[in-house]
């Protein structure tokens, strides 16, 4: 188990959460994980600031370009455009996952906490390999 968190770019992480829960597995060098995530309030985030999904057991390894994908299954009360969808990337030598939004002709913007709301949450997966 681990306990997922979402933190600003800034370093400054939500409060509280109405539920944070994660799990891993890892095999080797491989670590999959999956949880669940809702925020009760960002009032102290700013809502221009872009969302870092941390907590993950272990770093990313320290390769040049090995970011690797994180997928989100289901989100609820967001603040976005219907029609686009959420994902995102956990970079080399880091446990904080960058969450994206769907939103440009030219492929992903940084979600902000604006679009998350006080109250949004999702569910999330991703496999990389640990240090």
């Amino acid at each position: 188990q681990f306990t997922p968190t979402l933190v600003n770019s800034g370093g400054v992480a939500v409060d509280a959460y109405t539920a944070a829960v994660g799990a891993y597995v890892r095999v080797g060098a491989r670590v999959h994980c999956h949880g669940y995530i809702i925020a009760n309030g960002i009032s102290n985030l700013g809502s221009g600031n872009a969302i870092l999904l941390g907590g993950f057991p272990f770093d990313n390894v320290a390769v040049t370009n090995g970011h690797a994908a994180l997928s989100i299954t289901y989100a609820s009360n967001m603040n976005i455009t219907a029609g686009h969808s959420c994902g995102g990337f956990l970079g080399p030598n880091s446990t904080n996952a960058t969450v994206q939004l769907w939103d440009s002709a030219v492929g992903t913007t940084n979600m902000t906490f604006g679009e998350l709301s006080a109250d949004g949450g999702f569910m999330f997966s991703i496999s990389y390999n640990a240090v």
